[in-house]
């Protein structure tokens, strides 16, 4: 549990995946050669299962071997299933608005949608997929793997996807209602758990419904984030790699976390070896590792960076606190596009600085009575930020301003 990572990103879209005999080469022992210790890379669905039950990992071979035996890296691989194969007939089997509609978001160069989480076909062919990928990766690189990693929404992320059409922007849905997903599987899915909890059934929440309505809709999503994450953590361990998966999500909570379908990760997450959160640069760094350890104490953890920052004492810092408070990776994300080459030259001396406090910050101390969240009186809140704001002051004063660690539990105590 002790154990420090360190971990870049080469995402399979980005100009050093594309180019393995030379750009992915020059990036990664750079990576290395500043104080990198893993690579992070995804392995994307499509190109590894062309057709059903037929799998080609020439492409994955081919940049694994160069990370993990020319460099001697650690890996973690990135199951992605974002960019599932053409052949599993996506839209009916994709996330839908509340008239039906199918959810798609646009992104770069393609537009996404999401795979419903409550289609048995969906969680029975991503269980393929992981295993027979898991299977042939630990074969040729088991010992360099540090962690498998789920990712099914569009940001790369293990979520119960929220459904704005842009990052952080509630702007199609202001009353945070809509929270997908309505699609024939959700519908039947939530009615048969209603059923199984002994509840009245009902439709999928409307925005006027009562607030209990709605706490209900989102146990519900919860429990369906579990049954995904419980499905392939053991198609993960029964391929060879027990205590290797890993779940991300998009922060430990902010005024997305309730679309998000993350607020009670104590409870999904069960099943998972890895918990990692992805926060802003201006997010309490402190109170996103304490809820780590309030909610997951026995889990393997780690808190994301996105790109470069516009102050740059702001990454070193997020290092410090990530480290200080016990976490075991700190990783980067998206810095591999057009400019990756440019950034690690530009933020050596940070980088550098950051694999010092890898191998030699202290975890501070502890306090032993933990703080306690209800989940159920944030869903009850519809997540209002000012829940959120009066949480962290709590904490922050309790923690004595982030300089002790103090657990924060978020207590799982939905209901139907």
């Amino acid at each position: 549990m002790n154990q420090r990572y360190f971990a870049n990103l080469i995402w399979s879209w980005s100009p050093p995946a594309e180019d393995p005999d030379s750009l992915l080469k020059e990036y990664v022992q750079r990576c290395k050669d500043i104080g990198f210790d893993t690579i992070r890379i995804d392995i994307p669905w499509d190109n590894t299962e062309p057709s059903k039950g037929s799998f080609d990992f020439s492409w994955t071979d081919k940049r694994l071997r160069l990370i993990a035996r020319e460099a001697d890296m650690n890996l973690v691989v990135i199951l992605n299933s974002r960019d599932h194969p053409e052949w599993l007939g996506a839209d009916r089997l994709l996330m839908k608005w509340a008239d039906g509609s199918v959810f798609r978001r646009p992104m770069g160069r393609r537009s996404y949608g999401v795979l419903s989480l409550n289609s048995d076909e969906v969680r029975d062919a991503t269980a393929s997929f992981y295993a027979a990928s898991v299977r042939h990766i630990e074969k040729e690189y088991g010992d360099k793997v540090v962690a498998y990693s789920s990712a099914w929404t569009p940001e790369m992320e293990s979520e119960y996807f929220h459904g704005t059409k842009a990052f952080f922007s509630p702007d199609d849905d202001p009353m945070n209602s809509r929270y997908l997903d309505h699609s024939d599987f959700a519908k039947s899915g939530y009615k048969d758990w209603l059923a199984e909890h002994g509840a009245l059934l009902e439709d999928i929440p409307r925005p006027e419904d009562s607030d209990e309505k709605f706490a209900r809709w989102c146990a519900f999503r919860e429990w369906t984030l579990k049954r995904m994450f419980d499905t392939l953590s053991a198609a993960v361990a029964d391929a060879g790699a027990p205590g290797k998966y890993k779940v991300q999500f998009g922060s430990v909570w902010d005024k997305m976390s309730g679309r998000r379908g993350s607020i009670g990760f104590g409870y999904s997450t069960e099943s998972a070896a890895w918990v990692v959160v992805d926060d802003s640069y201006h997010y309490d760094h402190c109170f996103s590792a304490d809820v780590l350890w309030g909610t997951v104490p026995d889990k393997l953890k780690a808190n994301e960076v996105g790109g470069p920052p516009k102050v740059r004492e702001e990454l070193v810092q997020f290092a410090r606190e990530t480290y200080q408070h016990g976490l075991n990776m700190f990783q980067f994300a998206n810095w591999c596009g057009a400019q990756g080459m440019d950034w690690l030259k530009e933020f050596e001396p940070e980088i550098r600085e950051i694999a010092r406090l890898r191998d030699e910050a202290e975890t501070l101390p502890r306090r032993d009575d933990p703080m306690t969240v209800s989940v159920r009186d944030l869903y009850l809140s519809r997540c209002d930020q000012n829940a959120l704001d009066q949480i962290i002051k709590q904490y922050r004063a309790g923690s004595q301003n982030g300089t002790l660690i103090w657990p924060v539990t978020f207590n799982f105590d939905l209901q139907a």
